[in-house]
């Protein structure tokens, strides 16, 4: 279930500057952990009762502890949510065929709606 969604930012704009300025961060409980990909610096922002998540680096070690294979496929598990439900709000043909110019100024709500729509549909996971 998407229980946040920022405002819609162009390409130009940095991962950096949408966490800063979105309003997700205050939101954050202590406990809570906050999945981030790989290079995308985050942590510094993040409170020291906030976790961070982010895709194990690749090792060379032959073997990994039973607690490290659970953690990765856990944090693996949670990305496959993640994008399912991405991919469920892509689906939307009004997403897909483009929105016009002159309706521009609608396309956040647009997104939005399309996303609480998603919420409504059979869950990702039984």
């Amino acid at each position: 279930m998407v229980t946040f969604m920022s405002r819609l930012w162009g390409g130009n704009v940095s991962d950096r500057h949408i966490s800063q300025h979105d309003g997700f961060l205050p939101k954050l409980s202590p406990g809570d952990v906050v999945m981030a990909d790989k290079g995308f610096t985050i942590a510094y922002l993040l409170p020291a009762d906030i976790g961070l998540n982010v895709p194990p680096r690749v090792s060379t070690k032959c073997q990994v502890s039973s607690k490290e294979f659970f953690n990765t496929t856990n944090i693996a598990s949670a990305r496959i949510v993640v994008e399912m439900k991405m991919e469920q709000i892509k689906n939307f043909n009004i997403l897909n065929s483009g929105i016009p110019l002159t309706e521009a100024h609608l396309s956040e709500q647009i997104v939005l709606i399309c996303t609480a729509l998603t919420n409504l549909l059979p869950p990702l996971l039984k």
